[in-house]
């Protein structure tokens, strides 16, 4: 089984779904998650996350191109 956690919005979002991946990790799921781009070192070091995608939301919603 394969697991998308997206929690984008605050770090403390990302602290109290951590759980949640630890959980789904020891049930034999992959687990990815999709974040903020300044949340993704705090889950890269975790070991229940296997991929971590980072996402710029905050410069989507400028408009600003890369």
């Amino acid at each position: 089984m394969r697991i998308l956690i997206v929690r984008l919005s605050s770090l403390g979002d990302v602290i109290h779904t951590l759980p949640i991946a630890a959980n789904a990790r020891r049930a034999g799921a992959e687990v990815a998650w999709v974040t903020e781009t300044a949340y993704s070192e705090l889950l890269e070091a975790n070991p229940h996350v296997d991929r971590v995608f980072p996402a710029d939301t905050k410069r989507w919603r400028r408009g600003r191109p890369r």
